[in-house]
């Protein structure tokens, strides 16, 4: 039986790290599915779903023993919940900060920005920029500093250490900081990305 903890967001968290320990998808999958379809108004909660999905079809993109399903559609759920939460992107979770940053990483990053890829947002360069151009400037009028938005300007730029080392430590993880990141597997793989740039940052 799927226990809902209904909006608290750090609760849900260490619920999914619980889930997550056996090293099985569907566990999750079943729990933050049907939070998610009572909740979808939620951005926070979009957020976490969004990640999830991603990692998950990475996951089934992957080498042995990751990428065997553990049930059938299974990749077609992931994709299909995702396309789900991006649908509502700007309607409903264009207010969320870590929503904006967490999307605006997926279509700059050359790995994962094809499980984006859809009816809401298509695989074509103009329309990806855009994205990447609104989503900037609306997150501008949210925070009140882009560093983790140009951070991951500089992750892709060709002048990449140059740039990386205009961003100081400091400021950076005091922005993660805000968002209050847990255990569970989609916040701990925010914090392996950032922390893998550490040697470069000023």
């Amino acid at each position: 039986m799927v226990i809902i903890m209904e909006k608290n967001i750090i609760d849900i968290k260490r619920q999914m790290a619980e889930l997550e320990k056996p090293d099985k998808r569907t566990p999750v999958w079943n729990y933050l599915s049907e939070l998610y379809h009572r909740n979808e108004d939620w951005p926070e909660l979009a957020t976490l779903v969004m990640q999830q999905m991603v990692l998950y079809l990475d996951e089934l993109e992957g080498p042995p023993p990751w990428y065997e399903p553990e049930r059938e559609n299974e990749y077609s759920d992931y994709y299909y919940l995702l396309q789900h939460v991006l649908k509502k992107a700007r309607d409903t979770y264009w207010d969320c900060d870590y929503f904006l940053w967490q999307l605006y990483y997926y279509l700059s990053e050359w790995c994962s920005y094809h499980f984006i890829i859809g009816e809401t947002i298509h695989d074509d360069d103009c329309c990806l920029e855009q994205w990447r151009q609104d989503i900037r400037e609306h997150a501008a009028t949210l925070v009140n500093s882009m560093i983790l938005f140009e951070w991951v300007d500089a992750q892709h730029s060709k002048d990449s250490r140059t740039l990386m080392a205009r961003i100081k430590k400091s400021d950076l993880m005091n922005e993660l900081n805000k968002w209050q990141l847990q255990n569970n597997l989609a916040d701990e793989e925010v914090k392996y990305i950032i922390s893998f740039d550490e040697q470069l940052l000023g």
